[in-house]
């Protein structure tokens, strides 16, 4: 495994909550409710380092569950927090704000 990254990453934060005036994802009220913060990128590298093994477990648990059919790829959407803690998304909506997506293919 390689070390983790070290410095830090610029990171936007926007609270959850809805803000007066929004008509939509970006509008100038919600970028007025954005802040420019400081990641660290070893909390980051971490945090998805462990969401990526525990993927591969799922993955493996599905493999042996396929009934005939052949895991090609899957895609997973993930959310980073101001402090780097990595979330999977459940479900797609409006709320979502950004964040990572990762999309695992077969080797080979």
């Amino acid at each position: 495994m390689n070390p983790s990254p070290g410095g830090t990453l610029s990171v936007i934060t926007v609270d959850g909550t809805p803000v007066d005036g929004e008509k939509g994802l970006f509008s100038a009220a919600r970028k007025a409710a954005a802040h420019v913060g400081v990641l660290d990128a070893g909390v980051l590298a971490g945090n998805l380092s462990a969401v990526c093994d525990q993927l591969g477990q799922l993955v493996a648990a599905a493999e042996t569950a396929r009934g005939g059919y052949e895991l090609e790829s899957f895609e997973v959407s993930l959310d980073v927090s101001a402090s780097g803690e990595v979330r999977m998304i459940g479900s797609v909506s409006s709320e979502i704000r950004g964040g990572i997506t990762l999309t695992f293919r077969r080797r080979g």
